[in-house]
């Protein structure tokens, strides 16, 4: 089972939307999708769920060109890999906001 959210990385304080702008963002949308792959984030995760471990794959993904990412998470049951994905979602800000103090994310869309 597989739960999905869809998430646009957007900079922070930028007056108009340019060109300059959606091509910053997009490539800080490939950043963070390494990021969310990271063992670290399933620790998190793991740590406010208060579980010993996550158990959920995570992957993550940008839609070519754009500012637009998925990530996704993958369990052997719906309820887990909803809840481990909301966990994820939750805890990013503790490791991103100190690498990526210029660009702010906006959840659009969650999918169990």
């Amino acid at each position: 089972y597989t739960s999905t959210a869809t998430l646009i990385v957007n900079v922070k304080n930028a007056a108009t939307y340019s060109y300059t702008n959606l091509s910053s963002s997009s490539e800080m949308a490939k950043i963070y999708t390494e990021v969310f792959k990271q063992q670290t984030m399933k620790e998190y995760a793991a740590e406010y769920l208060k579980i010993d471990s996550f158990v959920g794959n995570i992957s993550a993904s940008v839609l070519n060109n754009t500012n637009i990412f998925t990530v996704s998470v993958t369990s052997s049951s719906p309820q887990t890999s909803y809840t481990e994905l909301c966990a994820v979602l939750e805890v990013y800000p503790q490791i991103s906001d100190s690498v990526f103090s210029d660009s702010v994310l906006v959840l659009t869309r969650l999918f169990l």
